[in-house]
């Protein structure tokens, strides 16, 4: 505390309270975050092309540390609208189906689990959540599977299907609608029917 006391502080948020905030934060078809980026006075229109109302904080935080070292707003824009996903880490792609894919298979953790429901639950038409197992997770790991399945729950996300011995947790939690499968085979044959006559 004594060694920040030296240096200005900023904070960024979704309330006026703060140094750099969003306002009107709408989100597009597929998830993607339109919003005025507001900060002493000044505003600019961001549109990202990531999809989650979560990257408006990272991109928040990006805007307020690139301010402090200078860097114009308008610069700022164009750095953050130029963004694009990481390969694996919340990203849409569509099948071959036509099915709108959520891509967060590269080290899913829960709170890009928890993003990529939240994303999942913004869509139209049967939504399914499909789930293998979250490693290093520690002492803790069948509570975060869990949590899981209680937050797809509570998004009324349609199903869930698992393969691994932890996400079998999330496939509980979930209920009814909440399968486990011994292997990837076995979760795929469950799978292509409901993809397929949902496209």
């Amino acid at each position: 505390e004594k060694a920040s006391a030296q240096y200005r502080r900023v904070n960024f948020g979704l309330t006026q309270n703060c140094d750099f905030y969003a306002r009107q934060i709408q989100l597009d078809k597929t998830g993607r975050p339109t919003f005025l980026l507001v900060s002493s006075g000044e505003e600019i229109i961001i549109r990202l092309n990531l999809s989650g109302q979560h990257h408006v904080m990272n991109a928040l935080a990006a805007a307020a540390v690139a301010r402090q070292v200078g860097v114009e707003f308008s610069v700022i824009q164009s750095g953050l609208e130029k963004m694009q996903p990481l390969s694996g880490r919340v990203i849409n792609r569509t099948t071959k189906t036509g099915a709108t894919l959520i891509d967060d298979s590269y080290n899913a953790n829960p709170s890009s689990v928890a993003a990529a429901l939240k994303l999942l639950a913004h869509y139209k038409g049967l939504r399914i959540l499909v789930l293998g197992d979250m490693s290093e997770l520690g002492k803790s790991a069948g509570a975060y599977h869990r949590q899981m399945g209680e937050l797809a729950k509570a998004l009324t996300i349609d199903k869930v299907y698992t393969c691994g011995d932890l996400s079998e947790e999330t496939a509980k939690a979930f209920g009814a609608h909440g399968k486990h499968y011994s292997n990837h085979q076995k979760l795929i044959l469950a799978l292509k029917p409901d993809v397929q006559k949902n496209v």
